[in-house]
């Protein structure tokens, strides 16, 4: 694939300056929800092709495969994962997924194994994608330190890929949660932030990105952010049990099939602009979502009918 460049004029070190103006444009402006999917709507029958690009908050409990199911097949979909991994790690280092999955979860009948595109640039020569989901490592949209390597990802490798054969791809941001687990939110190290202010943070850091990425990109390719951070902030407010029900209970930190549907319900959402009709997002036993899931707990707890609806609601009103 021939990788264009982004203009020759745009310095990285404008291009750094330019990230930090759109974070303080967002502190200033708290309206980013003009980058979540407020286009028509589309029918679930829509087939979409669909990157995705990020760590455990998406492999956890296989969020893409939980789509495919959300939308009856018609979103086809491979991913790049990496442990622990941050947007310039991912573009840097490929997929790191041999290490994670269980081969035997990932076995195809041909005998071959999905454990993804191996790298980023392998991901984009794959397909014309329709939108590249992705997300950042745990605090790097808001530490001013580790927000830099996100820039020079998206400067580096991001950009271009998005501007080269693919200039129809529209990419969202998956603005992340707060983890339960408090010591997860002290981004400074000392101090532990509220779930309001590290959800606000989140936000405003991911709405960054798709302010910086706009400009270089074509009308079609409006970013969006999914505002999963929210939806789980609107759990947190209304029913304390169900929110801690969102986490992995070995680390209170990445999502538990709870929070996988949740998020992939805010996902869905931001890309067709309505949730999926109630005889897909709302089976008698919502666990039937799970049944392609790559990875999952030993002894998963899937909501009931009744969480999944609770959960359908929230995504209905928030994402």
């Amino acid at each position: 694939m021939a990788v264009w460049a982004i203009p020759p004029f745009v310095q990285f070190s404008n291009f750094v300056a330019l990230a930090f103006i759109a974070y303080e444009a967002a502190v200033e402006y708290a309206g980013f929800d003009v980058f979540s999917g407020n286009q028509s709507p589309t029918d679930y029958t829509t087939q979409y092709k669909i990157a995705f690009i990020g760590n455990g908050f998406q492999y956890y409990n296989d969020m893409p495969r939980v789509l495919e199911a959300l939308s009856d097949g018609n979103i086809i979909q491979d991913s790049v994962f990496r442990y622990q991994g941050s947007l310039y790690s991912i573009a840097n280092k490929g997929n790191g997924m041999d290490e994670v999955y269980d081969q035997d979860n990932v076995a195809n009948e041909d005998g071959t194994y999905d454990y993804g595109a191996d790298t980023v640039a392998s991901l984009f020569d794959e397909a014309s994608w329709d939108y590249v989901v992705m997300n950042d490592r745990a605090l790097f949209p808001i530490v001013e330190k580790k927000m830099y390597y996100s820039v020079q990802a998206i400067y580096d490798t991001y950009l271009p890929y998005l501007n080269a054969t693919n200039v129809r791809t529209v990419p969202v941001f998956i603005a992340t949660y707060a983890p339960a687990d408090e010591e997860r939110r002290m981004p400074d190290g000392a101090n532990i932030v509220s779930v309001e202010n590290f959800t606000q943070s989140m936000h405003l850091g991911y709405y960054s990105y798709a302010q910086l990425m706009k400009p270089y990109l074509t009308k079609r390719q409006k970013p969006r952010v999914a505002p999963v951070g929210k939806a789980f902030l609107n759990v947190y407010n209304n029913d304390a049990d169900t929110w801690l029900k969102l986490f992995d209970q070995d680390d209170l930190y990445n999502p538990s099939a709870y929070g996988t549907y949740l998020q992939a319900l805010c996902v869905y959402k931001t890309i067709y602009a309505k949730l999926p009709p109630a005889e897909l997002a709302l089976p008698t036993y919502p666990e039937f979502l799970f049944y392609t899931s790559r990875l999952v707990n030993d002894n998963p707890e899937y909501p009931t009918y009744d969480e999944a609806s609770y959960l359908y609601s929230v995504a209905n009103n928030i994402c």
